[in-house]
């Protein structure tokens, strides 16, 4: 998810802006601040999608003591999968933005 937030420090300059609010909302939802289940049902479905739900469930299950393998090997599989997905985005997002950045001759190094 870092990776595609870092196509817009291509585009913007101040793209730290933008990035840093979006932290703390990430870490409500995937649950590593309340537990997903204390919060509104239509944002589990959002919370699923975030790879950080899955670690946080799969280090719950490895430190809570008496869960069975699966029980752990299964969100981490699914957070290594959403992961995987979130870095092949991104490549492909940051090779659009840097194009489109060295046609209008924008990419600023300074």
């Amino acid at each position: 998810m870092g990776l595609l937030l870092a196509a817009t420090f291509v585009l913007l300059r101040n793209a730290n802006a933008l990035a840093n609010p979006l932290d703390a909302p990430v870490w409500l939802l995937s649950g590593l601040l309340v537990p997903v289940t204390v919060l509104p049902d239509w944002t589990r479905p959002v919370s699923w999608a975030l790879p950080t739900t899955w670690g946080a469930r799969a280090v719950h299950a490895a430190t809570s003591g008496g869960a069975a393998v699966g029980e752990v090997l299964t969100p981490m599989a699914v957070a290594l999968a959403l992961g995987a997905v979130y870095a092949l985005a991104a490549v492909l997002v940051l090779g659009r933005v840097e194009r489109r950045a060295r046609a209008a001759a924008t990419l600023s190094l300074a």
